[in-house]
């Protein structure tokens, strides 16, 4: 079964600040949200993500100042993105190689979507414990002989 992401951002709504936005605005509207990234846009591109581990590592970590320190500083800048009808695997395997954990998803120059890999491997994980009960249900039903 090869899934494609489109189910997983069919009716998500797009999380995202500017890139002058100071970082502590930016953590509070994650927060607020529940999220762990949000795309940065400058006007209608696609310029970043900022990321809890960018705001740990960049900001924390370097003892900058929150207040004062804008998300076009400290925001991931090197961007892999998915496109609809990718399969989860192919969400996968770019995050695996490109070590991040969210994706936004684009059609085009638009931002339509964002998935993590936590949620990539909790559709994986559905899947197939779906498998299992199928072949379950299959084992079980067999006929003795």
């Amino acid at each position: 079964m090869h899934r494609t992401i489109d189910s997983l951002i069919a009716d998500q709504e797009v999380y995202s600040v500017s890139p002058g936005t100071s970082v502590v605005d930016a953590a509070k509207y994650m927060a607020e949200r529940n999220v762990g990234a949000v795309t940065v846009i400058d006007g209608v591109k696609l310029v970043g993500i900022i990321s809890e581990r960018d705001l740990m590592k960049r900001v924390v970590a370097e003892g900058r100042d929150p207040k004062e320190t804008r998300v076009d500083d400290v925001m991931s800048r090197r961007l892999v993105h998915g496109s609809p009808g990718d399969t989860y695997e192919a969400c996968i395997g770019k995050m695996l190689d490109n070590k991040c954990r969210h994706l936004p998803i684009t059609n085009g120059d638009l931002v339509i979507g964002m998935v993590s890999i936590r949620d990539l491997y909790r559709v994986n994980a559905d899947d197939k414990a779906e498998e299992l009960s199928y072949m379950n249900a299959y084992v079980n039903s067999a006929p003795t002989i």
